[in-house]
């Protein structure tokens, strides 16, 4: 069977943004931090004004001049896997959602690594 034909796919909801939805909820609740949200399992700064973001570009080199004058901090890059690792200030997401930045083909959150250690350490 092809994948055309008669299978249908249902995906998230639409998002037409270059910005993934967790960062877009980060956006809308930014102003109120009360009760468990998505953004919890978020990677954010220790004074929380910030949020670790995974760009993904064309061109690293092209993109990264836009992506800090938004106040990006960069923390390492995969130039061959076209991929941008950094701090972005909460703030600014909404501006980055808005700007063409040359060659960007999206930004994802970075998560916490998630751990689960039972009651017994050692063997």
């Amino acid at each position: 069977m092809d994948i055309n034909e008669s299978q249908s796919f249902t995906g998230l909801s639409a998002n037409s943004s270059h910005i993934a939805n967790d960062l877009l909820a980060l956006i809308a609740d930014s102003d109120q931090r009360e009760g468990y949200s998505s953004s919890d399992l978020l990677t954010l700064s220790d004074d929380g004004t910030m949020v670790a973001i995974r760009v993904t570009v064309h061109d690293i080199e092209q993109a990264t001049p836009a992506l800090e004058e938004l106040g990006f901090e960069v923390l390492g890059s995969a130039p061959e896997h076209h991929l941008l690792e950094g701090w972005m200030p909460i703030d600014s997401l909404r501006t980055m959602e808005s700007l063409s930045i040359p060659g960007m083909l999206g930004a994802t959150a970075i998560y916490e690594p998630v751990t689960n250690v039972g009651s017994v350490t050692s063997q």
